[in-house]
């Protein structure tokens, strides 16, 4: 994952060029060990090769001097499920706000589907919001989507019948909204005992009257202490069909539980999910906080296509964030705090690029290190 968006930030031709080969001989090197029946080590010097040059691309972006965007109150950094609420949340309560989001808006090529919702009685209704409007898959991998992969284990390879020189896609968007403009709409809360087990921070307890406050349910046959009815995040029940239904009948006939609600007092059990959608729309993170109210506040500021490269400290603490926007290097100071919301891969990525993570790590790219800890990355 470091090495997929490093790949971005090597922009001299020479060193993208050499950076294309040293992965290219990396997946011939590994397609030539998984023919003859053997497990591939021969690309780690290709890969390793790809690093530095990747590592040594970044030294030269940060090194750049860098135009003044300003000081905010909060710089949050991905516009997408977390993103999204946490700045309409803080610009709504007066703070001024920066909200930094790599990939385009959610109008993006037509993509805002507000005034022509999706047809609930076609497949696509349950399927990505690309799929929906038309967008081939190359479209949705090479403009909105991080290109994050990893290599199949030998166990993986077995397991679906494939060769090991073949790489998983890992699907991370980049867009306004993020994985939410992505996913498959399932309104599914995560199980009681997942968060209890985390510890009283982030136990279900207290946790549960906030999932609560953000539902806004359309479902009729719901138990409201279980569903919210007020929130911004509207959930729609889903669109059966007929065989569905009978899959249904037959897990029941068999003897199978079944679970009316998936949210409500217990996960056990066969049933359905609702949806996050309006009359067959998709209901992003983006369109269910970032309101035309929001975006229209003096206080709030979103920029699109900015990418972040690095978490700028004084000491330990985090006072601003380096970006791309535009053509030029940004930075923007945060006078409370930096707020990171890129996602699963891209969060801890960012963090090790800015010298905050393993030792080993930031050692192998040459990044000074500002915080050493294990847990990132």
């Amino acid at each position: 994952c470091l090495l997929a968006i490093l790949c971005l930030l090597a922009d001299a031709a020479d060193e993208s060029q050499e950076l294309l080969h040293a992965l290219s001989a990396d997946d011939a090197c590994r397609g030539a060990a998984v023919e003859e029946g053997k497990d591939s080590t021969c690309g780690l010097n290709a890969l390793q090769k790809a690093m530095e040059i990747s590592a040594t691309a970044l030294q030269q972006l940060q090194a750049r001097e860098a135009k003044d965007f300003g000081a905010f109150d909060y710089v949050i950094v991905g516009a997408g499920s977390a993103g999204c609420p946490l700045a309409a949340k803080l610009a709504k309560a007066g703070h001024t706000v920066l909200l930094l989001e790599a990939g385009p808006d959610d109008d993006w090529k037509g993509l805002d589907v507000e005034d022509k919702p999706v047809d609930p009685l076609k497949p696509s209704h349950m399927a990505s919001l690309a799929y929906a409007k038309g967008m081939s898959d190359q479209q949705l991998s090479v403009e909105t989507t991080w290109p994050f992969d990893q290599p199949l284990t030998t166990l993986e390879a077995k397991a679906v019948n494939m060769s090991r020189s073949r790489r998983a896609f890992m699907t991370r968007a980049m867009i306004v909204g993020g994985c939410s403009m992505h996913n498959y709409l399932m309104y599914v809360r995560p199980n009681k005992e997942n968060y209890d087990s985390w510890g009283p921070l982030w136990s279900w307890e207290r946790l549960f009257p906030k999932f609560k406050a953000m539902e806004h349910s359309l479902e009729t046959d719901v138990d409201e202490l279980y569903h919210g009815k007020t929130g911004d995040c509207y959930v729609s029940p889903p669109y059966l069909y007929p065989v569905d239904e009978a899959w249904l009948r037959a897990a029941q006939k068999a003897g199978f539980r079944m679970n009316r609600d998936i949210n409500g007092p217990t996960r056990v059990g066969m049933g359905t999910w609702p949806t996050s959608t309006v009359n067959g729309t998709r209901w992003s993170s983006g369109k269910a906080f970032l309101t035309p109210a929001v975006r229209a506040l003096p206080n709030f500021k979103l920029v699109t296509e900015a990418h972040a490269t690095q978490v700028l400290f004084e000491g330990k603490r985090a006072v601003g964030m380096k970006f791309q926007f535009n053509g030029s290097e940004w930075t923007a100071k945060a006078k409370r705090e930096v707020i990171l919301s890129a996602g699963a891969f891209r969060t801890p990525q960012l963090l090790m690029l800015s010298g905050v993570g393993p030792k080993d790590v930031l050692e192998d790219f040459d990044i000074k290190a500002v915080v050493i800890n294990r847990g990132v990355g």
